[in-house]
């Protein structure tokens, strides 16, 4: 603590804050949770099946009021807080048997062949050549190959035993079976001593394999011990994540689940530990099948039957908990249908991670279908006003504003411009269906007026995948019922007008609005160098075909530069004679700019030679590039207005653009002897050279080289041939040698058309790239929420240590402090 004397001489304390010190974060560990840390989290242990009994919680039961609440009305039994504090609890079932994580089930099938299952040690003994051989490989490689080492063994062999000499057990099958693993012996070599493996012997068996022998195979003993891979207690979510229905009057599915799970460990509980440890998962287990093979009569003991299939009931109850996949297997009809179970309540868009947490409804908010409109500037976004009527934005009353706001209470939420309600202190006057002119307003009311001309929002169009998916709009509300933006910003939104919709954000407050107005689209022009806020599509054909122009009348210049000037801008003199098109642009480029690039020589805001196209109007040391630097943010937007509205009268009224199939006709043909694989390109500069040479413009060069759309690939396949095509998979089309060769030449354009057989060659390589660019979207989007889950809960705390926020854990994260 310190003082401080403030202007009238009196001494005030001042607190200093404590610095927090920055943690570095090393790396995120994942792993399985084991039975010890469910117990040690959770605070009670579900015993009842029964969730609640005349409306309250049973105790120990499912939604006991220890685990907390998703009722406003009652608070945690726990920590004594209600539905806003209380995150929750955990719990845990007590499972009589371990039964086998479905998550982990590959794992643990890949795992057990590897390991002897009765000395628990590496199928593949040390100073072998096998072991020399794993031993150069990655060690999670190494299980995949030691697991098909044992299957040929099997196979081969008839069996595989244990390298050890102290050991030497005959080695069982492993096979899936339902939601668990079955365990095979072969009879003949043990007739009626069949050993039994039941899942607590496997329990026992992971528990004991040495950690240097899991390290060897890639396993962490620390963080993800095979043991942790079967369930012996269960862990219970707290209600809040699986909360009851308030409208239908039923327990939550999951809820349900956890019920039957309670049910059927209780059922399974009720049976002596004798014939508990002679379950098995066969349905004819291999001891069974032993004594069949003594005794054709033999039954199975009704006891041990009965606790078999309570024991595959449990299981396939906890894997349907996970994945509804299981609820249809052979060996289980009665727990719950294909219904709302953990995989669908939170995978996927409507799950509760990327619908709840990530996707947030939120209030001040609108979303719209999106066009374009060049009337207005970059930074602005057109809103109807029906919803600007539904959006409002809170203004403090003050001695400037009063009569303004005065009217907007007077008009109500009906007649635009209006408001919605006043706030006065604690007090809210909602000014629906209320006579304005009873409400005085005083200084200090908080009046929410409808939106108005100027006031700042943020659009976003969705997938956001840079920081320009985000930018800041002052609003300009209009009739109609779609929201526009300017055609310059599609670039950064990667938006097109076929029916995209985006989202609108309204800045309420003014720190709020000083954010956006960092983030306005003309302060986000530049993206490594190029220009992103820019020339795009008709402006970029129309700047290249301007600059060729000889002759535009005076009266088509006069309204070009009438139409980009704006209110308050300066005017622009004009002469009554014809000019040239780069004449014309000149008069909207700033007085002093001089810049040279390619071909493009402007001096003094004369455009002297060259035409522009897109790397000379967007790129590096472009002109928006060179009059941002050299006259500021501003002037590079104003000019990019002026140049979009000057350039849409020119392609619209002086030289409109437009290209047909006349512009694609070409008399070609290729010379004897040209190989296949230069096919495409000697027809592509030989109908190239013929569009070009021929009088007045070509549409279609002009596209090409003005960078619009489009590349000389595209022409030479449109006018040319389509060329060799790209080998599927890597490998040539064999089932079109015969035709085309292994390479897959199509010799005719798509002016000429393609016949079925071509059709069907070129659809092998378009359905190739469709499927590379869904598979690549979907891959961007899993790591970015891979990502997002994982830096989403940790937080810097004061003792200069990176944690985890949740109560339940605080390790698995390896922090450094600086």
């Amino acid at each position: 603590m310190s003082s401080a004397l403030h202007d009238d001489g009196a001494d005030v304390e001042m607190w200093e804050v404590p610095r927090v010190k920055e943690a570095r974060i090393e790396g995120v560990q994942w792993g399985a949770i084991s039975a010890e840390e469910i117990i040690d989290r959770s605070v009670i242990k579900v015993t009842e099946a029964t969730v609640n009994r005349s409306g309250v919680p049973i105790t120990n039961g499912p939604n006991d009021l220890r685990l907390g609440t998703d009722d406003r009305q009652q608070v945690c039994g726990y920590c004594g807080h209600g539905i806003a504090k209380c995150p929750g609890h955990m719990a845990y079932v007590d499972l009589p048997l371990p039964v086998v994580n479905v998550a982990y089930r590959a794992h643990l099938l890949a795992l057990l062949h590897c390991y002897c299952y009765v000395c628990s040690r590496p199928l593949v003994a040390k100073d072998t050549p096998r072991y020399h051989q794993l031993m150069p490989m990655d060690p999670s490689a190494r299980v995949g190959v030691v697991k098909k080492w044992i299957r040929d063994s099997h196979a081969k062999r008839g069996g595989v035993s244990c390298p050890h000499e102290e050991c030497g057990a005959q080695q069982p099958v492993y096979v899936e079976v339902g939601t668990t693993i079955q365990t095979n012996f072969r009879i003949t070599e043990y007739g009626p001593d069949t050993p039994q493996f039941t899942p607590t012997d496997m329990y026992t068996m992971l528990s004991v394999i040495d950690d240097d022998d899991l390290r060897l195979f890639g396993y962490s003993p620390e963080h993800s011990h095979p043991r942790n891979w079967m369930w012996r207690v269960f862990p219970v979510m707290p209600p809040i994540i699986r909360p009851a229905s308030k409208t239908g009057g039923g327990d939550n599915q999951l809820t349900s689940r956890i019920s039957s799970i309670v049910k059927l460990s209780n059922d399974l509980r009720r049976f002596d530990t004798k014939t508990l440890e002679t379950v098995q998962v066969a349905k004819y287990n291999g001891l069974l099948c032993a004594e069949r093979v003594v005794n054709p009569n033999y039954e199975e003991p009704v006891d041990e039957k009965a606790a078999r299939a309570a024991y595959i009931s449990l299981c396939t109850a906890l894997g349907g908990y996970y994945n509804s996949d299981y609820d249809s297997k052979q060996y289980h009809r009665g727990v719950a249908s294909k219904t709302c179970i953990w995989s669908i309540y939170s995978g996927g868009k409507q799950g509760r991670y990327r619908a709840n947490l990530l996707g947030k409804r939120v209030m001040n908010a609108a979303r719209n279908v999106i066009g374009p409109s060049n009337g207005i500037s970059i930074d602005e976004a057109e809103v109807p006003i029906y919803q600007c009527m539904k959006l409002t934005y809170p203004e403090r009353v003050n001695a400037y504003n009063i009569v303004r706001l005065t009217q907007a209470v007077y008009n109500g939420p009906d007649v635009y411009p209006g408001a919605n309600y006043v706030v006065r202190g604690e007090i809210r006057i909602d000014l629906t269906g209320y006579s304005g002119d009873r409400v005085v307003l005083r200084y200090g009311d908080e009046v929410h007026r409808h939106l108005i001309e100027g006031d700042y929002v943020t659009g976003n169009r969705q997938p956001s995948l840079h920081r320009w998916s985000v930018m800041g709009h002052r609003i300009v509300p209009v009739t109609g019922n779609t929201m526009r933006i300017h055609m310059a910003v599609t670039k950064p939104y990667n938006a097109d007008f076929d029916g995209d919709e985006m989202n609108f954000q309204v800045a309420r407050g003014e720190e709020e609005r000083a954010e956006v107005q960092m983030m306005l689209a003309s302060n986000n022009l530049i993206k490594n160098g190029s220009a992103i806020v820019c020339f795009v599509m008709h402006s970029l054909v129309s700047i290249y075909r301007i600059g060729s122009e000889t002759s535009i009348p005076y009266d088509m210049v006069m309204q070009m530069v009438t139409e980009s000037l704006d209110e308050g801008d300066e005017l622009i003199h004009v002469e009554r004679r014809p000019y040239t098109g780069r004449e014309a642009f000149s008069l909207i480029l700033p007085r002093n700019l001089t810049m040279r690039k390619k071909d493009v020589v402007i001096v003094d805001g004369q455009w002297r030679e060259g035409l522009i196209d897109k790397s000379v109007a967007n790129g590096p040391s472009g002109i928006i590039q060179v009059i941002r630097i050299d006259f500021g943010m501003k002037e590079a937007a104003r000019f990019i207005r002026r140049a979009y509205r000057f350039l849409d009268v020119y392609g619209t009224r002086v030289r409109p653009f437009s290209f047909t199939s006349a512009d694609t006709r070409v008399d070609i043909k290729a010379p004897e002897g040209t190989p296949d694989d230069q096919l495409r390109d000697v027809l592509g500069d030989m109908a190239m050279r013929q569009l070009e040479s021929r009088p007045g413009r070509n549409n279609l060069i002009d596209m090409y080289r003005s960078g619009a759309k489009g590349s000389a690939n595209n022409i030479y396949q449109i006018c040319g041939a389509l060329g060799g095509q790209s080998k599927f998979d890597g490998r040539p089309y064999d089932d079109f040698t015969m035709h085309y060769g292994s390479d897959a030449i199509i010799r005719r354009s798509y002016n000429d058309g393609l016949t079925p057989t071509e059709l069907l060659t070129h659809a092998r390589p378009c359905r190739e790239g469709m499927a590379s660019t869904v598979k690549k979207t979907g891959e961007v989007g899993r790591r970015h929420r891979q990502v997002s889950f994982t830096l989403s809960s940790l937080a810097t705390m004061p003792r200069a240590l990176t944690h985890d926020r949740t109560d339940y854990h605080q390790h698995g994260i390896r922090y450094h402090p600086q």
